[in-house]
């Protein structure tokens, strides 16, 4: 455009015309237009030209609210990376074996659109990051959420953007080592104006191997043994949903869910025991054979009370059924005097769950808003141990010393309000739920029950101190319920020496944490907290009758955590980004006169994660990312550090539609479990390496435009986190 306007001939004689355009000077001309000639006039330019215009996203990768820290994901525009890799590089978070640990803390809790949808394990095999909007870091969660889980939340939100065409996502992964992993998994939807059908359904299998050697001393023996352990494990989800849009106002969902999942454990071990004047030398054997289903389908609504859609109400109902049943094969080899031992078992489980929830949001005058909200969840749980001592082939003798039939039932009724609103150039954020937990637990000979009401309040302040600075406070209290399997004291066999049982007097613990957040110029968060737990829920090891070694979950008398963690990302050029984050924390464990803990005065643990991304010729992006962690105390188990590097690269399209990559997983193979557990007189020191060296492949397609799958949030999210299985959806 160069200034010049070609003015056709009007209905009128003369006008005034005023011409008006950016980079020039208004020009205003009366004119008399002379029958049906074309006038033409010029604009006086007043600025200089501009070549090119740049233009950037001004949307940050880390943002701090009043009461979270949100991580922005669509900056890295990479479809084929990890979920895991992009979960490490939030503020706080550590991926290890054992699950998500949010500030040094066990136990957070992964959420999908506000919704319990499973372990990391299954997570990082359905969604694909290229759907993922932002995730949420909420280290002191809100009234809305349940109180359930002691360390936090982390929330992924999804992208939700809908077309009336149909649209699809399909991506695998292959990963090599001495034992494989593969993944297969589809997204897809379609939409019409009132209509919208969306589903998922993936496969994967899981394996992997390690050998543990250890050495056990105590009072009246020492112990030496060594163990190879491999793990198979098979699993398949389909999820399936139908949304209906009643009017412009109302929508009601159906939405369905079933998986599967098959598992092998095989293990052999051998033990050299040596007692006062003797020694024993045994082999010990376990083949383990799980097979397990669920099903899971929920009702939603979702509905806006005014034109404005200023006032929400949703409500939903859903039921869960979970059940695996477990064979398993056990054979200690003895030399000596001692005659070998052969069990076999058969041990059902079966979950049940169905729950129902209303929620309103909408505001309270010009200042503030609300959301309120009432709850009610009712579960039951039926566990067997059958066991089975083979005298010879196809002759059994009843093992009634193992033998039991328990159930354990557990209702939970909860209110809770939250309201906010900005005074003082200040959020403010306050609310309170009610629990009321009822529970019954028994077999056919012995019953016994009881109930508790709860008060959970959380508050969060925060304040933007000018364009660079900003920072919150924030306080919950918080509760951590048994997981479901340890319910019933039902015994699961593992050798001569050891055995896993349940433990149904277990209290519910409840914490109150307090967490400061500050931020500067999005590239620098610092986060500083403080928690304590009373009744600590936590695994607990104890040597029963001097020679056999139980697993249980118990309270321990109070567990004090402190934590800080320190964040910077950085752009360092056009082709190199990097995100530096490192923390520390404290763990302190109060002993009783059951669990006696490794230290009970002070420890301190520093990890530090570095990831760098780079851009090279060809459109290819590399990523280098090494972590490492420093010595460690939880409970009666002292970690020795672990360092570890990944190397990746990755090739997307142009039009994002298309992407592969390759890795390599534990680079220098460092990754190892080395521990000291201390515990009724035994110290056992254990070093533990799995096959975590692993190459892996995968690719990343895309049909349509790509709209996402909508996840709800249900009001089963407390209960589905408290279930240790692998194929709850």
């Amino acid at each position: 455009m160069d200034g010049s306007f070609i003015i056709h001939p009007l209905e009128v004689k003369s006008a005034l015309l005023v011409f008006s355009l950016l980079g020039y000077a208004t020009r205003y001309v009366p004119v008399t237009f002379p029958g049906n000639t074309d006038s033409i006039f010029q604009m006086k330019s007043i600025g200089r030209t501009i070549a090119t215009i740049d233009i950037r996203s001004g949307k940050p990768m880390f943002e701090m609210k009043s009461d979270k820290i949100v991580y922005h994901v669509e900056p890295l525009n990479d479809p084929a990376a990890k979920l895991e890799e992009v979960l490490s590089n939030a503020p706080g978070v550590m991926i290890s074996k054992d699950g998500v640990w949010l500030n040094g803390k066990p136990g957070t809790a992964i959420l999908v659109d506000g919704q319990q949808k499973g372990a990391l394990e299954q997570l990082k095999n359905i969604i694909p990051v290229s759907n993922i909007q932002r995730i949420e870091i909420i280290n002191n969660p809100s009234a809305k959420y349940d109180a359930q889980g002691t360390a936090g939340i982390i929330n992924i939100i999804l992208k939700k953007r809908y077309s009336e065409k149909f649209n699809m996502t399909f991506d695998a992964g292959w990963g090599v080592a001495r034992e494989n992993r593969y993944n297969a998994n589809v997204n897809w939807n379609y939409g019409s104006k009132r209509l919208r059908l969306y589903g998922n359904t993936g496969y994967y299998k899981i394996g992997s191997f390690d050998r543990n050697l250890n050495n056990q001393v105590g009072s009246n023996f020492t112990q030496a043994g060594m163990q190879e352990h491999t793990l198979q494990r098979y699993l398949g989800n389909l999820t399936a949903g139908l949304g209906y849009a009643i009017n412009k106002r109302h929508e009601v969902t159906v939405e369905i869910s079933p998986g599967f999942s098959k598992e092998k454990n095989y293990s052999e071990r051998g033990t050299i025991r040596i007692i006062p004047e003797s020694k024993t030398r045994n082999q010990l054997y376990s083949n383990e054979r799980i097979q397990g289903n669920s099903f899971s389908g929920s009702f939603f609504y979702t509905g806006y009370l005014d034109t404005a859609s200023s006032r929400k109400l949703t409500g939903d109902v859903n039921y869960v059924k979970y059940k695996t049943r477990t064979w398993g094969q056990y054979d200690n080899d003895f030399d000596g005097s001692i005659p070998p031992v052969f069990l076999q078992s058969d041990n059902p489980l079966d979950i049940s769950l169905t729950s129902g929830a209303i929620n309103y949001e909408g505001p309270i005058g010009k200042k503030m808003s609300l959301e309120a909200g009432v709850k009610t969840a009712f579960t039951r749980t039926d566990a067997i141990a059958s066991y089975d001592t083979v005298i010879r082939p196809g002759v059994l003798k009843e093992d009634i010393y193992r033998n039991s039939s328990n159930w354990y039932k557990e209702s939970i009724h909860a209110a809770y309000a939250t309201i906010s609103g900005k005074f003082w150039n200040t959020d403010l954020k306050f609310g309170l739920r009610l629990e009321n937990t009822v529970y019954e637990t028994g077999t056919k000979e012995s019953r016994a029950s009881d109930n508790y009401f709860s008060l959970f309040p959380s508050v969060s302040i925060g304040r933007q101190l000018n364009d660079k600075h900003s920072l919150s406070l924030g306080f919950s209290r918080r509760i951590q319920r048994q997981q479901y399997e340890y319910m019933t004291p039902v015994i699961r066999y593992v050798n001569d020496y050891t055995y896993i049982q349940g433990n149904p007097g277990t209290k519910p613990a409840f914490s109150y944490n307090a967490d400061f957040n500050y931020a500067y110029n999005h590239i620098l968060f610092i986060s500083a907290g403080y928690s304590y737990t009373y009744h600590a829920i936590m695994q607990t090891q104890e040597l029963v009758a001097d020679s056999a070694t139980k697993i249980s979950m118990d309270n321990v008398a109070a567990y004090q955590n402190y934590y800080f963690s320190v964040s910077v990302p950085l752009t360092v050029t056009k082709w190199w980004t990097m995100n530096n984050s490192a923390g520390g924390y404290t763990n302190m464990t109060s002993s009783d006169s059951k669990v006696i803990p490794y230290n009970d005065g002070y420890n301190f643990t520093f990890h530090a994660r570095n990831i760098n991304r780079f851009t090279i010729p060809g459109g290819f992006r590399l990523s280098l990312i090494s972590g490492y962690k420093s010595p460690a105390v939880f409970n009666q188990v002292r970690s020795l550090s672990v360092f570890t590097m990944s190397i990746g690269i990755r090739r997307t399209s142009k039009d994002q539609r298309f992407a592969v990559s390759c890795g390599i997983d534990d680079l220098l193979n460092t990754d190892k479990d080395r521990y000291i557990l201390r515990y009724t007189g035994i110290v056992d020191e254990s070093s533990r390496k799995y096959d975590s060296r692993r190459f892996s492949i995968g690719i990343y397609y895309k049909i349509g435009e790509r709209k996402n799958n909508t996840y709800r949030q249900k009001s089963n999210d407390e209960e589905i986190g408290r279930f240790n299985n692998k194929t709850s959806n």
